[in-house]
């Protein structure tokens, strides 16, 4: 749930384009978090994306026929999420766990069939930076 919730908010920052330092607040005002969310982990989350948002197109980039700025804006969300996951949080998260749940958002979010380029682009990321 923390992960839904993080690429919801960077969903709204990017189609807002809000101050990063006003994104948390105004999602958590908008939607307030339930007790199924770890708070901690989702404020992680939407932290670590909005600092490195930039690192992170870049790291993506190469595993898109397309360049991040023709995605879909909730496929970017998506992307940017698990991105900062693998990247910057590689012993604290299990990185199959990490492209399921990727996965099953675009499942419930994005166009028809869209899971499978997340499925793809995700294990050739993960692929990559597990070699480094």
């Amino acid at each position: 749930m923390a992960r839904q919730s993080a690429m919801q908010a960077i969903y709204q920052w990017q189609i807002t384009q809000m101050p990063e330092d006003q994104v948390m607040a105004t999602f958590k005002q908008l939607r307030p978090l339930d007790d199924r969310i770890d708070e901690k982990y989702f404020e992680d989350l939407l932290n670590g994306v909005l600092l490195n948002y930039k690192k992170l197109d870049e790291l993506i980039t190469p595993y898109i026929v397309k360049s991040t700025y023709h995605l879909g804006e909730v496929e970017k969300a998506i992307f940017r999420v698990a991105a900062y996951e693998l990247q910057f949080l590689p012993k604290e998260v299990n990185a199959a766990v990490v492209i399921s749940e990727a996965v099953d958002m675009a499942k419930n979010y994005t166009a028809d069939k869209s899971y499978t380029f997340v499925n793809g682009v995700l294990d050739n990321l993960n692929k990559h930076l597990s070699n480094k």
